[in-house]
């Protein structure tokens, strides 16, 4: 199965931009998201903050079909885009590693960046690969549960 039947109902897909909203990776599950404009509301909600409460970490958006977590390092925005009924604890714990990991990896391209997104394609091929065994995980974890219960219900009889 492709990235997209693999996913879809789970994470939608994760964004890393720059602090003013242009995005750098994308790997998106569900293509009728518009990254630049969530990248660029994102950045807007960073600068808010930075202006008003100080450098921001995190924002958590939670919403009726979808929920957006936003891990802030490094003058990178990572936005991981899920829906509600995802586990949250994997992709806060993950969030932080992977933008350090992608600033170590890019810092000196980041620093001339000229809006070629093609230079950061084997992080955007890592990255969907890492989606794809996170959900692995997730499906697997669910499936585990389900035979158990399956199986305490059939010892019942």
């Amino acid at each position: 199965m492709g990235l997209a039947s693999d996913l879809k109902g789970h994470i939608r897909g994760v964004l890393i931009a720059n602090e003013v909203g242009n995005f750098l990776v994308e790997a998106l599950v569900d293509k009728n998201y518009n990254s630049s404009l969530i990248s660029a509301f994102v950045a807007g909600l960073a600068q808010l903050g930075r202006e008003n409460l100080g450098k921001l970490h995190e924002i958590s958006i939670k919403g009726e079909e979808m929920n957006l977590e936003v891990t802030i390092r490094e003058n990178l925005m990572m936005i991981s885009i899920f829906d509600p009924n995802v586990e949250m604890s994997d992709i806060q714990e993950e969030g932080p590693a992977v933008l350090d990991y992608f600033y170590e990896v890019y810092k000196n391209d980041l620093e001339n960046w000229d809006g070629n997104q093609e230079i950061f394609e084997d992080f955007t091929r890592a990255l969907r690969e890492r989606i794809q065994n996170l959900l692995k995980r997730t499906v697997e974890s669910k499936e585990a549960l389900f035979s158990k219960l399956f199986s305490v219900s059939i010892k019942r009889k």
